[in-house]
This record gives C-alpha cells, sequence and structure tokens, in this order.
C-alpha cells in the first residue's frame, strides 16, 4: 500500500495534471471500494461450484494482464491541464 500511494502521488499529477486530481483520487477510491465489497462474491460462488478457488483464481488472472497491457499500449496526455 506504500508504494501505491508514493506512485499514484507522483504518477498521477504528471499523467493528469493537478487541476482534477482530487476528482480522480475520489473516483478511484470508489471504484476500489466497490470492488473490494463485490471481489468475495464470484470467489464463494466459484468455491460452491467447483469446491475450490483454482479455476476462479485462473480466471482472475486475465484481469491484471488485459490492464498491463492496455496500460502499455494507451498513449499519455498530450498535455495534461495543470
Amino acid at each position: 500500500m506504500a508504494f501505491d500511494s508514493v506512485s499514484t502521488g507522483v504518477l498521477w499529477p504528471n499523467y493528469f495534471g493537478r487541476k482534477n486530481l482530487g476528482s480522480i483520487r475520489g473516483i478511484t477510491m470508489t471504484a476500489m471500494v466497490i470492488g473490494s465489497s463485490l471481489g468475495p462474491l464470484p470467489f464463494g460462488y466459484a468455491y460452491d461450484v467447483f469446491g475450490g478457488y483454482k479455476e476462479i483464481l485462473l480466471f482472475m488472472m486475465i484481469f491484471p494482464i488485459l490492464g498491463s497491457l492496455s496500460s502499455f499500449v494507451s498513449p499519455a496526455p498530450k498535455d495534461p491541464i495543470k
């Protein structure tokens, strides 16, 4: 968590600018809270169906891979709002 706080504190202003940084951080935190609250549901369902977590863990590995790939191919903003 410490690296996340430092990295977003440095990278986000350089990427997005500082003008709307509070709104961006608020939306991101809201998405994280919703994801944290809904995350156990597919794991519980998969445990009931498959009797373990192997299948759902393999399936969930798709999301960080897609996120990493999309971050590599997305262009940087031309001129972030200061």
